[in-house]
């Protein structure tokens, strides 16, 4: 029993024809046909020319020992409003002394995959209040650092805002939330954006005015002892984030070129065999020739046909 280990045609059968005939011409349409069709396929496809692309990637989050907390309480025996304030600010708790309480405060990181990234931040905040006080309203402002390394490098300082009211008093106040980016448009590739200021800015309260120093304004600047304590606890997720950016023209012209020889295959694969069929069946007229495959078989086989060299 014989095995087929490599085979070779003998002959090779070309086909001739005029310049100004038929065969030409179709000869002519299908390398347009290849050329440009594969091009229309692929561009109306859609998203031809890659003009923003994403990757995941979880940030490294940093709490940054920036916080400031505000409690709105309502006196139940006389209804008065009273407030209690604290920050991470020392100069800035001197200036609402009259306000301040310092609570009892704990933050702690969990690494649950131990990739040296935290996954979970909590915060346990134990404010002191009097005994007829009602707590009706939190705020709470904490500092993150945020940063991203992968294909863009983003570093930056954000604030996780916390805000919760009800007519209804309560003694402790529970969240769990994640912490994701949020982009307005693509960032660019491989470029690296620094935003290091403070989350709260401290600053703005100068001399006795505290009230430069408000809610509205740290948000509006993010954005463009007796009873038993009131307890806030925050638990904050860190997931993986989808970063949208936007490709260098390398990546375009890859992603370009991918979309345009996977539509070349398609239309080779029913172009070409059309093609040769219609040569091999004399559709449009052509002179056929045999050339034998070895060199001096197909030397003796061009002077036998009358031919000194090969017609292509």
């Amino acid at each position: 029993m014989l095995v087929t280990v490599f085979a070779a045609p003998a002959a090779v059968r070309r086909y001739a024809a005029p310049v100004c005939s038929l065969a030409v011409l179709l000869w002519l349409g299908v390398c347009v046909a290849l050329l440009l069709l594969p091009l229309a396929l692929s561009y109306a496809a859609g998203s031809f020319w890659l003009k923003e692309n994403a990757f995941w990637e979880q940030p490294l989050v940093a709490y940054s020992q920036e916080m400031l907390l505000l409690v709105e309480c309502v006196s139940a025996s006389t209804g008065l409003l009273s407030t209690v304030m604290y920050s991470s600010d020392p100069t800035f708790n001197v200036l609402i002394d009259s306000f301040v309480r310092q609570p009892a405060a704990r933050s702690w990181m969990i690494d649950a995959n131990a990739d040296g990234k935290t996954d979970v931040m909590h915060f346990n905040f134990s404010v002191p209040v009097l005994d007829d006080e009602i707590v009706q309203h939190v705020r709470l402002a904490l500092g993150v650092q945020y940063q991203i390394s992968d294909r863009i490098r983003l570093l930056t300082r954000s604030l996780i805002l916390i805000d919760a009211a009800s007519p209804l008093g309560g003694s402790s106040l529970s969240l769990d939330g994640d912490l994701n980016l949020v982009q307005r448009w693509p960032m660019l590739d491989r470029v690296t954006y620094v935003h290091d200021r403070p989350a709260i800015n401290f600053t703005q309260a100068v001399g006795d005015d505290i009230m430069s120093l408000t809610w509205p304004r740290i948000v509006s600047d993010y954005l463009d002892n007796d009873g038993a304590p009131f307890v806030l606890t925050a638990k904050v997720r860190v997931p993986v984030d989808r970063i949208v950016y936007r490709p260098a023209v390398l990546e375009v012209l890859k992603h370009g070129w991918i979309q345009y020889s996977s539509c070349l295959a398609l239309v080779a694969a029913v172009l070409l065999p059309i093609y040769g069929y219609s040569l091999r069946h004399q559709i449009v007229s052509t002179h056929v020739t045999l050339q034998s495959t070895g060199p001096v078989a197909a030397q003796a086989s061009r002077e036998r046909a009358g031919f000194k060299k090969p017609l292509f």
